[in-house]
């Protein structure tokens, strides 16, 4: 494979530029690089969450090691060419041998960090030919499915620190137990949902994306029983268990305790398509054994709801290579509950979603599970009761003295009494597909993400072909496009609402009858000489302050929210 190619090269040109620097320089920059390897090691989460996830997700995580690390390399390299300004005298076979061997060094833990660095990019699982993870038939993701590289730098890199942040850089959260396996990780997170890389799915998180709601234990007195279920099982009713392997190829041993975390994924962890998607490779349960050591497993199933219209929730196993599980509808959060095999006696520290960090070491335990841990069936009846994932708003306690009740008769699609429209039609206006600027669309001509304004004249295409123009926004089986008009003239304007304080207070939102919330995914804002319009599902509108404002004096102006809602 081409990486192999590459980081071999790459330690083999890192070695001989040092071997013709002599020795004594070559151990300095091994210092150096070291130090630089630490620090980079050290500030990789929190440079990350708090400075890089905002400006780009998709390379966040690799900048965040990778970027430390040269900056801290380069500062140390000008401060000890001051402070050590001449080279050792050495004999000529000790410099070029000492000079290679540290020189090799050197680029071992280089070309590591840069190994690792760039696996946390989002790109294809097998990028270069390389992944050291790979699911087996029964849906696995191992070790031993996956291939190592001929010099594998990044897990030499990867277990040096850990033995050094446990060692001689000791902290409270050594990287050992706060992220075991961070070469691992990489290639654990590349399995996710798409094919090349424009359709790949997020592979990283940011912080209020995921939140856990809370836990639930099933136990069971053979590993057998744990990892069978009443939903999967044979034509006379049997139960078909589950092969389960943990991360190092091994299977769960007798006293494995399925631990559940339930999550509610918020409207920011959204895939542009308006969809949560995560895979099991994109989870992980860091827990602790009683010999202090560190364990990370991936669940082996969730429970989701199957279908939009219905808040009926089912079980489904990661029991076959590249699965993954989507959120239905168009809610604006969505609640998934995943399951763990922990081996006997292990306590959770973190869970990881999508390199997303959440502590889990007091979590509370969900209403069905305080008094005791719940067997396969017990579990079942659960899910079937609306136990594990529960339901939406409870639409009969709603504050009304700001709500408005809309009601829809099949495809009628024009605007009722109170300006709601059901339709994805951008108003019986079009515009030349070539003026589309920051609007994403698909192979019908709908815009699926992104906002532009446009000026009024855009619209006019008398003469233009029906397959040069756009028309409408995009749909798909599960969701229709509900549009609300909030102008000035309307029943429910927003026009004098809130702008005092616009940052603390939430745009409409509508709630249909199963108590399912859904926020404005963008808006239509016509004022007569520019229509600005915004339509970005991965990202729903927050706050007020993000909305375009009306004035009394252009009452002309005309403003309508967008709405994905759940068909049915």
């Amino acid at each position: 494979m081409i990486a192999n190619l590459v980081v071999i090269a790459g330690v083999a040109l890192i070695a001989y530029l040092w071997s013709a620097q002599g020795a004594f320089s070559a151990l300095i920059h091994l210092a150096c690089t070291l130090v630089a390897g630490a620090v980079a090691f050290a500030v990789w989460e929190p440079v990350t969450t708090q400075l890089l996830l905002g400006v780009q997700e998709d390379i966040a995580w690799s900048a965040g090691l990778i970027g430390p690390f040269v900056v801290t390399l380069f500062i140390l390299r000008l401060l000890t060419n001051k402070l050590v300004g001449a080279n050792m005298q050495l004999p000529p076979a000790a410099n070029l041998v000492g000079g290679l061997l540290f020189g090799a060094v050197s680029g071992v833990i280089t070309m590591g960090i840069v190994v690792v660095g760039i696996g946390h990019m989002r790109i294809p699982a097998k990028f270069m030919g390389y992944n050291p993870v790979a699911y087996d038939p029964q849906g696995n993701l191992t070790t031993t499915e996956g291939k190592r590289l001929w010099l594998p730098v990044d897990a030499l890199t990867v277990k040096l620190y850990e033995r050094l942040s446990e060692g001689a850089l000791s902290s409270p959260t050594p990287l050992a137990k706060a992220l075991p396996d961070a070469h691992l990780l990489a290639g654990e997170l590349r399995y996710t949902f798409g094919d090349g890389f424009r359709r790949l799915a997020r592979t990283a998180y940011t912080p209020g994306d995921v939140e856990v709601v809370g836990r639930y234990d099933v136990r069971a007195d053979s590993p057998r029983e744990l990892f069978s279920d009443t939903i999967f099982t044979t034509k006379d009713g049997d139960p078909i268990p589950q092969p389960v392997k943990l991360p190092d190829g091994s299977t769960p041993p007798p006293g494995t305790t399925l631990v559940g975390y339930v999550l509610k994924f918020n409207p920011s962890a959204r895939e542009k398509e308006g969809q949560v998607v995560v895979g099991p490779g994109q989870i992980r349960l860091i827990a602790e054994k009683p010999d202090g050591s560190t364990v990370v497993v991936h669940p082996v199933a969730v429970v989701a709801r199957a279908e939009g219209k219905s808040l009926q929730a089912s079980r489904f196993r990661f029991d076959a290579p590249d699965v993954f599980i989507a959120s239905v509808g168009g809610a604006s959060e969505s609640q998934m509950a995943f399951e763990f095999p922990l081996p006997p006696g292990a306590q959770p520290r973190w869970l990881m979603v999508k390199r997303l960090r959440l502590d889990v070491s007091q979590t509370p335990a969900l209403p069905i599970a305080q008094e005791a841990a719940l067997t396969p069936q017990g579990r079942d009846q659960a899910i079937r009761a609306g136990a594990i994932l529960g339901g939406g708003v409870d639409v009969a306690s709603l504050d009304k003295s700001e709500a408005e009740t809309v009601r829809t008769v099949g495809d009628d699609f024009r605007p009722d009494q109170l300006g709601v429209l059901i339709t994805p039609s951008l108003g019986g206006k079009s515009f030349r597909i070539q003026d589309k600027g920051g609007l994403q669309v698909n192979s019908d001509n709908e815009i699926v993400d992104g906002e532009h304004t446009l000026s009024a004249s855009a619209f006019d295409t008398r003469g233009v072909s029906r397959d040069l123009l756009v028309e409408k926004f995009a749909e798909d089986a599960q969701t229709r496009i509900v549009q609300v008009d909030v102008s000035m003239d309307q029943k429910h304007t927003i026009l004098g609402r809130t702008f005092q304080m616009v940052e603390n207070i939430l745009p409409p939102a509508l709630v249909d009858t199963l108590g399912q919330r859904y926020e404005p995914v963008g808006w239509v804002f016509d004022d007569g000489q520019r229509v600005q319009i915004r339509f970005t599902p991965g990202r729903p509108v927050r706050a007020l302050a993000e909305i375009p404002q009306l004035s009394r004096s252009k009452p002309n102006q005309r403003l309508r929210l967008l709405f994905r809602v759940t068909r049915g």
